[in-house]
């Protein structure tokens, strides 16, 4: 399976703290899960009235293991939807509502952790008048790359991905592997390009990896990009093997200074 190792928080969010005795719980050494991305995002307006609310879950290693999301109409209180969700369904959490929702409207969603420790999350949004227009094209990977660890048994992967324009706003990004699911998350407003990193466990050095990038607009419809693959170098010692490439002008200093010192191999298809 993959595990997530890169995330970027996008949104600002306001958090309830957990209570006194749930802080206790929480071991000094893992972090609160907690709510990294909502689609909508805060305070969004004109919001097609088609919209299928979601939220992220960030990599937080520790606390609640089922959440609970709500829509409620800020004028009047009522709920509009409400559904359970199991962290072990995986980091993205939906609310399906059965029908579209009234034009130019305050709504809260709400995302509450149930059990153990978790942050509660709320954000508001306004609809407008119209339905989604989805996305424009489709996500594309311009330029992949890939280690293994011959000490860890380690395979990391990094993922430059071109984000399709969205006509309403910030949709959410993900990128995984063939059968594997999804290795990591963000948010963007396309057309830019995105930089995600993530790991998975291999015994051995796998001969290639095979990467496709997926993109969400607001009503949940995907948009996948073709398959890329890319041979991973192996790693015979954390400062030894050789460097397989040097970074890109979109890659940020830090992340492109530890892909380097990793020896990842980078594959451009620009």
């Amino acid at each position: 399976m993959f595990h997530s190792m890169f995330y970027w928080p996008l949104v600002s969010l306001s958090f309830a703290e957990p209570s006194s005795s749930d802080a206790l719980m929480a071991p000094e050494q893992c972090a609160v899960v907690q709510v990294s991305v909502t689609s909508p995002a805060p305070l969004a307006t004109g919001v097609p009235v088609d919209v299928m609310p979601a939220a992220l879950l960030s990599a937080g290693g520790c606390g609640s293991q089922s959440w609970q999301v709500t829509l409620v109409d800020a004028s009047t209180g009522a709920t509009v939807a409400t559904a359970a969700h199991a962290e072990s369904d995986g980091k993205l959490i939906e609310l399906e509502l059965g029908g579209d929702l009234a034009p130019e409207t305050t709504y809260t969603f709400r995302i509450e952790p149930l059990d153990g420790v978790g942050e509660l999350a709320e954000i508001g949004f306004t609809t407008g008048t119209g339905t989604t227009v989805g996305l424009d094209g489709a996500p594309a990977i311009l330029s992949s790359a890939a280690s293994w660890s011959e000490d860890v048994a380690v395979t990391t992967v990094q993922v430059e991905i071109d984000v399709a324009p969205a006509a309403e706003g910030a949709s959410i990004v993900a990128f995984g592997g063939r059968d594997e699911g999804d290795l990591a998350w963000t948010s963007a407003t396309g057309p830019t390009t995105v930089l995600l990193q993530g790991s998975r466990s291999d015994g051995s050095a796998p001969a290639k990896v095979c990467l496709t990038a997926r993109q969400r607009d607001l009503a949940g419809r995907w948009t996948v990009s073709d398959e890329d693959c890319v041979a991973p170098e192996v790693i015979a010692s954390p400062g030894g093997g050789c460097f397989g490439g040097g970074s890109r002008e979109s890659t940020t200093p830090a992340l492109g200074g530890l892909l380097l010192a990793a020896g990842l191999l980078r594959r451009s298809r620009r």
